[in-house]
């Protein structure tokens, strides 16, 4: 920003305002800005903010009772060395306890808290800027997660693969997942259609796709696409519903 972001500038903001996502690295994240925040706008759909801006204990502190929906990014453009701001088990823990939607970079998860916890996040997103970030996911979505999306901004094709003996063993957890919803992914149509055909998601009630392609009927061809390698009876047991749908915003919130 060409301005300074800081307590008054959140003053001067319309106290309307319930969606706020503050980026820019010069933020002094501290407890007289996170109070300026939640005294000013009392309750927000969601709040955006840098991954390990502040301390988790005061973060979560002013942040609970104003938000139930988190976005986190990595702003250091470094996804694997020391220098990234990473958040610890014991962080992700507490944010998936009092928080009912989160969306998160990758690169910023050090490694998930166990399963075994109770957690309140319903609905959780992962933006993938990091490689083999499918496996670990897996293993660890919280049993309250019921909608997961994956955002796939460096559009890779071929980061959808898991082992079918971990599936057969049920090391993955996904069992409580109803809805499934992919971003950028219209070129893994094979290993989408292969989460359905193998009961990745047993039970899976709604698989959306959403496409950035501007073309004419791209959003129904890829769904024309996805439909043909589907297991027709999978999907009609199931009573799978699926679409796909245009959208050009990269920074898009799944809803």
């Amino acid at each position: 920003a060409p301005f300074l972001i800081d307590a008054n500038f959140i003053l001067s903001l319309s106290a309307v305002i319930c969606d706020l996502r503050l980026y820019d690295a010069r933020i002094v994240w501290n407890e007289e800005f996170l109070r300026s925040i939640k005294h000013h706008f009392g309750h927000m759909e969601r709040i955006g903010f840098p991954a390990n801006c502040v301390d988790m204990p005061t973060l979560v502190s002013l942040l609970e009772g104003l938000t139930d929906e988190l976005l986190i990014r990595n702003l250091s453009n470094v996804s694997t060395t020391s220098q990234s701001p990473r958040l610890q088990k014991q962080d992700l823990a507490v944010l998936f306890s009092r928080f009912e939607r989160i969306e998160i970079d990758t690169s910023v998860i050090a490694q998930y808290p166990s399963t075994r916890l109770k957690t309140k996040v319903r609905r959780l997103c992962v933006s993938s800027d990091t490689h083999n970030f499918f496996i670990p996911l897996l293993m660890a979505i919280p049993k309250s997660v019921t909608h997961l999306c994956m955002k796939n901004p460096t559009f890779s094709t071929n980061n959808l693969h898991f082992d079918a003996e971990q599936l057969r063993q049920q090391k993955y957890k996904t069992e409580q997942v109803q809805a499934l919803t992919l971003f950028g992914f219209e070129n893994n149509l094979k290993q989408v259609s292969n989460l359905v055909n193998r009961l990745l998601f047993p039970a899976l009630q709604r698989l959306t796709l959403v496409t950035n392609q501007k073309q004419t009927h791209a959003a129904q061809n890829i769904e024309r696409d996805l439909r043909k390698l589907l297991k027709t009876e999978i999907v009609d047991k199931n009573k799978i519903v699926i679409t796909s749908i245009f959208n050009a915003d990269p920074y898009f919130v799944f809803v």
